[in-house]
């Protein structure tokens, strides 16, 4: 894939070098969090790919369905020097008006508001800001002291305010790679950061000494200061990427359990 530019000026690759390891890492966190559970791999997925998949989804009528996006995302400002929404790059540009293929925020959230409340959603987006994509109601805000605490969402209340026709109606927990504002950062040999450090976190690579939401962040925190200090590519001083879990806490270690 690549990034259009303007006319005139060179297009720029946008391959995730990372990817394979991605999937490798995803599917070792699923088989742990979630034994037994039926994984399916849908590689370089186009827009109506990932949309029919999930329609169909939704016509099953599961009891849990963990989703994983990884790639691009482009922010979408609202006109206001806020970074209101977010589009998922799904393709390269098309010829006629030249733009990426992509899918919005509004049109994720259109498509799992389909799933009613028997079914549990665990969603995972490792792709550039995606903070609160399903715009859920509540963010959980962890202390380094493992204190943690609900706030309610700017997204959830603007949409209460607008009138939003869509929200999401099944319990659902997303881990997303990144605030808003913030892009995700991957290596070839370790993938996604939030990928990797999802596996150390729920123990795969070794026990967990802190909370999921604390070790996710610790954990991205350290691949960022290694990248920092490379010696030939650092990257700048000043780049953070903080995961961001939001909904209810401790629904990992529940699917884990099978209490949830």
């Amino acid at each position: 894939m690549i990034w259009p530019k303007l006319l005139g000026a060179k297009d720029a690759p946008m391959t995730l070098r990372g990817g394979p390891e991605d999937i490798r890492h995803i599917q070792a966190f699923l088989k742990l969090i979630a034994p037994g559970l039926r994984a399916e791999s849908i590689e370089n997925a186009q827009r109506e790919d990932i949309r029919n998949h999930i329609k169909r989804l939704v016509d099953t009528r599961l009891s849990l369905l963990v989703t994983y996006f990884q790639g691009h995302g482009e922010n979408i400002s609202n006109g206001k020097d806020e970074d209101y929404s977010v589009r998922y790059i799904t393709g390269d540009a098309k010829k006629d008006d030249g733009l990426l293929e992509y899918l919005t925020a509004e049109e994720f959230i259109e498509m799992f508001s389909a799933f009613s409340a028997p079914t549990m959603l665990v969603a995972i987006t490792d792709i550039c800001h995606s903070g609160n994509l399903y715009r859920l109601q509540f963010r959980l805000l962890v202390l380094k002291d493992g204190t943690a605490f609900w706030c309610e969402t700017k997204e959830w209340n603007d949409d209460n305010k607008l009138g939003w026709k869509h929200k999401i109606n099944a319990p659902m927990i997303h881990i997303a790679g990144s605030y808003r504002w913030q892009q995700v950062y991957e290596t070839k040999s370790t993938g996604g950061y939030l990928t990797h450090v999802c596996t150390f976190a729920a123990g795969i690579h070794g026990p967990g000494t802190n909370p999921l939401q604390i070790e996710l962040r610790e954990s991205v925190n350290r691949h960022l200061d290694k990248a920092k200090d490379h010696p030939r590519r650092p990257l700048d001083p000043w780049i953070a990427q903080v995961p961001q879990p939001l909904d209810e806490p401790g629904i990992l270690s529940k699917i884990c359990l099978g209490t949830a």
